[in-house]
């Protein structure tokens, strides 16, 4: 099953921004990324990561991720970003609202895309955002043949003082 697989390393990194002219209100609050997957199930595999969803080739597929904010405040201009290998994915995404894709940034020494997310609202303490990026992969295959793996998913969260406060990974296979 291996065999036919390309490796891709997208991951999901979740921050704060505070803006200045909310400087007096409260920034207390802690982000916990609770839940991520990578892709939706079509059809499974084994592979070296155990058994993931297995995808073919110009598939559209999601990355969902839950972030709950833990408190004590509510949390307000949090951001998210997916960062996806940019051989293996064209540069096409979109968000689920209330979050909007701010920007898609090429960062060529890991070819990797960037894909940066902001929530347009405030999350209560106690409460959770979900966020589905939408994308595909290629319509040709991106690796040489012989090359095998899995495409992993990296998520982050982080507090109101932009401390890491947690992390998930989630794996997908490409078919080829």
């Amino acid at each position: 099953m291996a065999k036919g697989m390309a490796w891709s390393v997208p991951v999901v990194a979740v921050s704060v921004a505070t803006p200045v002219a909310a400087a007096s209100l409260p920034t207390d609050f802690s982000m916990t990324l609770t839940s991520l997957q990578a892709a939706p199930v079509a059809g499974t595999g084994t592979g070296d990561q155990g058994t993931q969803a297995l995808l073919p080739t110009n598939t559209t597929f999601n990355t969902v991720g839950v972030v709950q904010n833990n408190g004590p405040a509510a949390a307000t201009n949090f951001t998210a970003q997916v960062t996806f290998d940019a051989v293996a994915i064209p540069e096409e995404f979109t968000v689920n609202a209330p979050w909007v894709v701010t920007s898609v940034v090429q960062n060529t020494d890991l070819n990797r895309w960037l894909v940066n997310l902001s929530y347009a609202g405030t999350v209560a303490s106690g409460d959770s955002a979900q966020f589905v990026v939408t994308t595909r992969t290629r319509l040709a295959s991106a690796f040489p043949a012989g090359q095998s793996g899995a495409y992993q998913v990296l998520g982050r969260a982080y507090d109101s003082t932009g401390a890491i406060t947690n992390d998930l990974s989630d794996y997908f296979y490409v078919l080829r």
